[in-house]
């Protein structure tokens, strides 16, 4: 049968190109480069969401610097202190802790823990070695006092210096300047912290 867009017997119309698709209008502007770009990298990260908009979630060098310098730091400087209501020493120190805590109160990078002989009894000291593991040991006498670095996960002595708000002030602070810092190797050296003027402690009762 003859005439216009009329089929030949093999069924194909002769009028059609078979390389043109006839879904696409040939007079269309091409889609802009960038376009296809990101949606080739889109599809070939898996994600639905543009990449340059996934580029801007993540947190550039300055940002993390910026963090750090705000005390967003991950390490903490502890001071653990474990004390008993009857023993002269611990209440003679309480006045310095309480100074102490008030100071670092707003402190990002600070921790305080305290327990007292009769919490320990009951569990209380378990529970603080599952936190702190070997780095503390059960009390040989009262006060004992412990001031580390978070991520100093050897076993840690107690601290002996001086008992007063400066002298472990200046202990602290020492410390939070490796914290700032970002250092990870521990600052206590073989043989303990330096020893300044100690008072007796009183042996734990049993």
């Amino acid at each position: 049968m003859g005439g216009n867009g009329s089929k030949s017997d093999s069924g194909v119309n002769p009028d059609v190109n078979p390389d043109v698709n006839p879904d696409v209008n040939p007079d269309a502007a091409p889609a802009p480069a960038t376009s296809s770009y990101l949606s080739y990298l889109s599809n070939f990260f898996g994600s639905t969401k543009n990449p340059s908009e996934q580029m801007k979630t993540e947190d550039s060098p300055e940002q993390m610097k910026s963090q750090e310098a705000l005390g967003g730091s991950h390490e903490k400087v502890v001071i653990v202190k474990l004390w008993a209501k009857w023993c002269g020493h611990c209440k003679a120190l309480e006045p310095i802790w309480k100074q102490l805590v008030h100071q670092y109160s707003k402190h990002p990078n600070i921790i305080f823990e305290h327990l007292e002989d009769d919490s320990m009894k009951k569990g209380g000291f378990a529970k603080l070695k599952h936190k702190y593991g070997n780095r503390i040991e059960e009390p040989q006498g009262f006060p004992t006092l412990y001031i580390f670095r978070s991520s100093d996960t050897k076993k840690q002595i107690p601290y002996h210096g001086e008992r007063t708000f400066e002298g472990m002030k200046k202990e602290i602070d020492k410390l939070l300047m490796y914290v700032r810092k970002g250092h990870h190797n521990s600052t206590v050296k073989k043989g303990g912290a330096k020893k300044g003027k100690r008072k007796t402690m009183h042996r734990k009762r049993h």
